[in-house]
């Protein structure tokens, strides 16, 4: 099932199989192709081998699938806060904790990389 692909990529990540995690959740990509578990588990992989243009692709597509996926919108806010982009950090981080409070952490402080220092909450 669908189901195998995701848990499996899930199970690739948590043992240190970051490669083998991405081989076999592209392969379950292609014959699910909108299995959102699947595509969050495959971006954390890609993450994890630094292929992280493929991780924010996967994400934003997630979001065109689910716009109110919460664990995307966290995601990808924590890419741009990393990234130093700290309007569309506080725009996913806002988007993220309405559905899940889980992101607020981040999003209390999500230019703490940067000379703008403003939070969600006062935006």
């Amino acid at each position: 099932t669908h189901d195998y692909y995701a848990n499996r990529v899930a199970f690739l990540i948590n043992a240190g199989e970051a490669k083998k995690a991405v081989s076999l959740g592209e392969t379950g990509l292609k014959l699910h192709p909108d299995n959102v578990t699947l595509m969050l588990n495959l971006s954390s992989a890609y993450q994890d081998i630094r292929q992280t243009k493929k991780a924010v692709r996967l994400l934003e597509n997630i979001i065109e699938i689910d716009p109110e996926n919460s664990a995307a919108q966290h995601n990808l806010g924590i890419y741009y806060q990393e990234e130093g982009d700290c309007l569309k950090a506080i725009d996913y981080f806002k988007a993220a904790i309405k559905k899940d409070t889980s992101a607020l952490p981040h999003a209390m402080n999500p230019c703490r990389n940067t000379k703008m220092r403003k939070t969600v909450i006062d935006r």
